[in-house]
């Protein structure tokens, strides 16, 4: 009696667990029309893996299902990881424009002359970053085998732009200066502050400066620290592609001693000989004044003289 309960609970056991395994199961209608019910294992987008109470395990190509569960099939649509942003292109490293310059003249005859003026300057800017500017300038004047003029000029001025208004900068100026024929020897400044860009289109830029700062002549009679104050500007205008007129001054003030001062001022107007622009020929003027001379204090220089750019 007691073994035919067991073999009772046993059948009512399977019947349940066959009951309760037959609740996964949904209809899987294949594009030939039959029908089957399966349990649904995995889907991707090419198949579906299934299983059968009878016929067991086994995957169905997406395209060979019409519909499952009893509404039309749609494969799962293939999620594609995000791929990470690309980095932006660091912007291009700014170049240096640099030029070299060479005039030469003379004469021979009654009277020997020889005259030589070389320069050379480069530039780097940085848009709305800051500017860099060097110029080296030589000159050398002989008369009847005597030097009238042997001058070697240096200027360095470093701008860095203001980010909430480019048009504002604050700059930093240097100059070292030898003149044969000063009562120096050798004449050290340096002057800082605030600069302002008035005009810049595509043909005319007019940038001015004012600062304060120091000088100190080597070699004068009277050495001393110089505080000065600066005003100073740089022009250019181009009237054509290949042709273009530029000009830069700066006046110095002797703080000191209010009725001293001293300044530089150049004017050229240059033309294009070749399409690229490396080589242009220069001509123009400079003039420089300095009220604290033991000569003559105003100086005056007309030149022609190539140049090539690279």
């Amino acid at each position: 009696m007691l073994r035919c309960h067991a073999v009772v609970a046993a059948s009512l056991l399977l019947a349940a667990g066959a009951a309760l395994a037959q609740d996964d199961l949904v209809p899987l209608t294949l594009s030939s029309g039959e029908t089957v019910n399966v349990r649904v294992l995995e889907r991707t987008t090419e198949s579906v893996r299934v299983h059968h109470p009878v016929l067991g395990e086994f995957t169905v190509p997406s395209g060979e299902i019409q519909a499952l569960a009893g509404t039309a099939y749609e494969a799962p649509i293939e999620r594609v990881a995000a791929q990470p942003e690309e980095a932006a292109a660091p912007a291009p490293e700014p170049e240096w424009d640099s030029e070299v310059t060479l005039g030469i003249d003379g004469s021979e005859g009654n009277t020997e002359s020889f005259n030589l003026r070389a320069s050379f300057s480069t530039e780097r800017i940085e848009k709305d970053v800051e500017r860099f500017y060097f110029e080296s300038k030589y000159r050398l004047e002989t008369d009847s085998g005597d030097r009238t003029e042997n001058e070697w000029y240096n200027r360095a001025i470093q701008e860095w732009y203001l980010p909430e208004s480019p048009r504002w900068s604050w700059f930093l100026q240097g100059e070292v200066e030898y003149d044969e024929f000063q009562a120096w020897d050798l004449r050290v400044a340096a002057q800082t502050g605030p600069s302002y860009l008035f005009i810049d289109n595509d043909t005319t830029t007019l940038r001015g400066r004012a600062g304060l700062g120091l000088a100190y002549e080597f070699g004068a009679p009277d050495e001393r620290l110089i505080p000065e104050a600066v005003i100073g500007y740089d022009f250019t205008h181009a009237f054509s592609e290949r042709t273009r007129f530029s000009s830069t001054g700066n006046l110095f003030f002797d703080l000191e001693e209010g009725d001293e001062f001293r300044s530089y001022v150049d004017a050229a107007y240059e033309v294009d000989m070749t399409e690229e622009g490396d080589w242009t020929l220069r001509v123009g003027v400079e003039h420089e004044y300095d009220s604290d001379s033991d000569v003559t204090p105003w100086d005056v220089d007309y030149f022609a003289a190539l140049v090539y750019s690279f």
